[in-house]
């Protein structure tokens, strides 16, 4: 297979579901390779990025890139971009139990910098959790900075959420941007109190278009049941005529029953402090964003797995469907899921929002034109 160059080159390590994906291919970016360890994420990658190759391996079995991309006719110096999010499970800070530099997935960042160094693309990105700068007291983040500099990077970093770049949902994560070149500026903020556009929010995404689940479990493929009732739903439409994999996680009488309490905005954990709860239903609960029902004149909450943190819908007594989940990530409705449901819930918690990619796409795109 020859790649055409007629846009920038993008290597997507890490490639997951395709929002990182998605988002630069909207800032004009040819994505040429993925590569993917999860089978179920390369279902998921390979179903909605049909023309790109991806390469379903552990990145720490690729000692050399450069035979794979001599297969596609391209050599080290036609990459522009080279893009990822190692997991982040080994710096999130809700791994308590194995958060530290000893945890395996943590070496998977070093991965990214040999297979950075190898290639020397124009410009690197990498996606992870703001936990990731705090690991072992800040020594494994100025590490991998250092490491970055020694191959002759301009390195720049900086923590966005992603609410404020049209997305409804607050997401806040860190990306490390190098260049051979200029620096790669921060995206500039456009939604929220103190910018152009009011923040997207949970009933803009999800509320008035989108059948109604309760008690069902939802299907693959429906009907909606309204026009868009927002310009957010109008985008993220597009040219859609269905309702794709708009099902949920089905509960029990009693946790449904639990769920009834929970008033927009708030949690369990506010009933439990209050005492407002029949005494069958309590649980412990010691985390503010578990059993969260969403405030539909706000952006979400960060979602993460929004099954295991059971968040919920802002007016229906269930949890978030795979549908609605992935509007709040700025998915279109095009953009399909196939897979066990609890793996597709983690994947879209786990994804780059495309739209806040897309930002930091367009000023990558601009450096290598300057």
């Amino acid at each position: 297979m020859k790649i055409k160059k007629s846009k920038p080159l993008c290597i997507d390590l890490f490639c997951g579901g395709g929002g990182l994906s998605l988002g630069l291919k909207m800032a004009n970016f040819d994505i040429c390779m993925g590569v993917e360890s999860d089978p179920a994420h390369y279902l998921v990658y390979t179903k909605n990025h049909q023309n790109t190759p991806v390469l379903l391996k552990d990145i720490q079995e690729i000692h050399k890139l450069a035979p794979i991309l001599s297969l596609l006719k391209l050599k080290a110096e036609d990459i522009d971009l080279i893009a990822g999010g190692p997991p982040c499970q080994g710096f999130s800070v809700a791994n308590k139990k194995t958060r530290n530099r000893d945890n395996n997935k943590n070496d998977l960042v070093y991965d990214f910098v040999r297979i950075v160094n190898e290639v020397k693309p124009k410009v690197f990105l990498l996606e992870n959790v703001i936990g990731l700068t705090s690991l072992e007291n800040g020594e494994l983040f100025n590490d991998l900075l250092q490491k970055f500099e020694k191959i002759d990077y301009n390195i720049n970093h900086f923590v966005l959420d992603a609410a404020h770049y049209g997305v409804p949902q607050h997401r806040k994560r860190i990306f490390i941007t190098g260049s051979l070149g200029k620096e790669i500026r921060e995206p500039n903020p456009s939604h929220g109190n103190n910018y152009n556009y009011s923040f997207v929010t949970v009933k803009d995404a999800i509320v008035g278009d989108l059948p109604k689940l309760n008690p069902r479990r939802g299907e693959q493929i429906m009907s909606y049941i309204n026009e868009p009732q927002s310009k957010y739903q109008k985008q993220i439409r597009k040219n859609c005529t269905k309702v794709y994999d708009h099902l949920i996680t089905l509960n029990s009488k009693k946790v449904k029953r639990r769920i009834s309490y929970i008033q927009p905005g708030t949690s369990l954990c506010n009933l439990m402090k209050e005492n407002q709860l029949p005494n069958d239903l309590k649980v412990i609960c010691d985390h503010g964003s578990v059993y969260r029902r969403l405030d539909p004149n706000e952006p979400s909450v960060t979602l993460g797995n929004f099954r295991k943190a059971m968040i919920i819908h802002p007016y229906q007594n269930r949890l978030l469907s795979l549908r609605e989940a992935a509007r709040l990530q700025s998915f279109p409705d095009t953009y399909r899921f196939p897979g066990l449901l609890s793996h597709m819930q983690q994947l879209i918690g786990d994804a780059v929002p495309p739209l806040l990619a897309k930002k930091i796409g367009i000023n990558i795109q601009k450096s290598l034109v300057e």
